[in-house]
């Protein structure tokens, strides 16, 4: 067995398949044993992640999750902004 998403090849390889069809996704990062900790902190690749999505034209809505336990509520400002920088950046790479 393994990732649920292994058929597709990564989760960038689940938003190209079905990209059309998402219409809301929740972000936060896996390392493994622990999810909803800091971005950049597990193993989700957000640049692929985030690149399927601006192929496949998304315009849903993103909603960042993260453990209060992993991430303090004093630094929630600090992810959402790491997040945005990496949306402008893959957004603006045209």
């Amino acid at each position: 067995h393994g990732p649920a998403y292994q058929v597709f090849g990564s989760i960038g390889g689940v938003v190209r398949r079905f990209g059309p069809l998402i219409r809301h996704l929740h972000i936060h990062d896996y390392d493994g044993q622990r999810d909803h900790i800091a971005l950049g902190a597990g193993h989700i690749d957000f640049g692929e992640v985030l690149q399927a999505l601006h192929e496949v034209g998304y315009e849903g809505m993103l909603t960042l999750e993260l453990n209060p336990e992993a991430v303090p509520p004093d630094q929630v400002p600090a992810e959402r902004d790491k997040l945005q920088r990496w949306l402008d950046h893959t957004w603006q790479e045209d």
